[in-house]
């Protein structure tokens, strides 16, 4: 993995569709070469062992204390700009990505 392409995926609530959303994603070639976070703004039901337990180290949980989107988003550019990331993904996790979306 490297820090030049973030996949940033705010978070809330998502334990339904999470798992679907980010296997998709994870099979496209080009994820082995990007950082994927997920922004959990303070889910209750389950969502980040969900994640943990199925993507481990693959997929980082960052807390968003600030519970909106936007504010996950404005996170997840503070931390790959600060990692020298030169592109940020931002991924719906109420979505099924096709095979090659990341390789675009």
């Amino acid at each position: 993995k490297n820090n030049r392409v973030f996949v940033v995926m705010p978070c809330l609530n998502e334990a339904k569709q999470v798992l679907g959303a980010i296997e998709s994603l994870l099979s496209d070639p080009s994820s082995r070469q990007c950082r994927f976070l997920l922004l959990d703004g303070g889910s209750s039901d389950g969502t980040c062992d969900l994640v943990r337990q199925s993507f481990g180290e693959s997929v980082e949980i960052v807390h968003n204390p600030k519970r909106l989107q936007a504010c996950a988003v404005n996170l997840a550019a503070n931390i790959a700009y600060k990692s020298g990331a030169e592109y940020l993904i931002r991924a719906d996790l109420h979505a099924i990505y096709p095979k090659y979306y990341l390789t675009g």
